[in-house]
């Protein structure tokens, strides 16, 4: 944010200073493929569409799928059973976030489940799998379904430290990248602690047909054992971004003054680089503008500083 203080007299004496402030920091970031917060009017009784993604495809009931109004609920009625919904996106490399609730820990020894699908062709997809037992205990690991069968790439591991409570939120995070091998690793934590450092999972697989870019969804289960059905997995901050994409070049803030002789208008010019496309000018006088080259009169004569914050 370059800063320049100047003098406005009647006289119009201009004096420009130095640069005083820092230049801004621009973080660039890819845009997302998938992006659901749940929070909509229920539409027929399912999910509807997401407003980054399109419309959902179910696996299971759709009858099963309803909103809360700040989440989207799956309901799974029975032991055994299990639903899915997916977005026709298209992501190799790709980074998936989402937290997930549990209307109530599963009795009987069961276990209940909740599923991140990435990169899923056709049939067949890589898994973040999250399990929560019947103690509160939290399980995460990864797998991949395909040829009509899951199977877990490694093993799990518990988060330590972890005992989830009914109706509380967990968070997870994955992301698949590379092809033969494709590299996919995990990690959950309660919505109310910082998110951990360091992945809590970390696998490499190449199975065949899953090297190319596919789709992402959420899948609920409740195991065989599992005796107190129905029990409501619920789903919100759904955010899919695809990895590797160069950010762009973060403008360097620059821009000249020019006063008109005999009045107290100046004549602002940015001369910033790296493509702007916004800018954020403050007058010192408590008067802002947003275009490229303002030019602003003030109404008394004085010292003011000006600062321009492009973007």
């Amino acid at each position: 944010m370059p800063t320049h203080r100047f003098a406005v007299a009647l006289s119009f004496v201009l004096a420009l200073g130095g640069v005083l402030g820092a230049n801004p920091t621009v973080v660039g970031a890819a845009s997302p493929v998938a992006s659901d917060t749940f929070v909509r009017p229920a539409a027929n009784a399912t999910w509807g569409s997401a407003p980054i993604g399109g419309a959902y495809s179910y696996v299971g009931s759709p009858a099963d799928f309803s909103l809360s109004g700040t989440a989207g609920q799956i309901n799974i009625g029975s032991p055994g059973a299990t639903r899915a919904a997916y977005l026709a996106v298209s992501a190799q490399d790709v980074d998936l976030t989402y937290s997930v609730s549990f209307s109530k820990l599963p009795a009987g020894g069961g276990s209940a489940y909740a599923y991140g699908s990435l990169r899923r062709s056709t049939t067949a997809d890589y898994r973040i799998k999250v399990r929560v037992g019947g103690s509160g205990a939290v399980y995460v690991s990864i797998s991949q379904f395909s040829a009509g069968s899951e199977k877990s790439i490694g093993t799990e591991v518990q988060v330590v430290g972890l005992t989830y409570v009914a109706g509380t939120d967990l968070e997870v995070h994955g992301q698949a990248s590379g092809i033969n091998p494709t590299t996919l690793v995990a990690r959950v934590w309660p919505v109310a602690a910082m998110e951990p450092p360091t992945w809590l999972v970390s696998r490499t697989d190449s199975t065949l047909g899953l090297q190319v870019p596919g789709s992402v969804g959420i899948r609920a289960y409740i195991s065989s054992g599992t005796t107190n059905a129905p029990i409501s997995v619920a789903f919100d901050g759904l955010i899919a971004t695809p990895l590797g994409v160069d950010p762009p070049p973060v403008p360097v803030a620059s821009f000249i003054a020019s006063p008109s002789p005999g009045t107290l208008t100046v004549n602002f010019s940015d001369t910033s680089s790296n493509g702007p496309t916004s800018w954020a000018w403050d007058f010192g006088d408590g008067t802002t503008a947003s275009g490229a080259n303002p030019a602003h009169t003030y109404s008394t004569a004085g010292s003011y500083t000006v600062t321009d914050l492009p973007a």
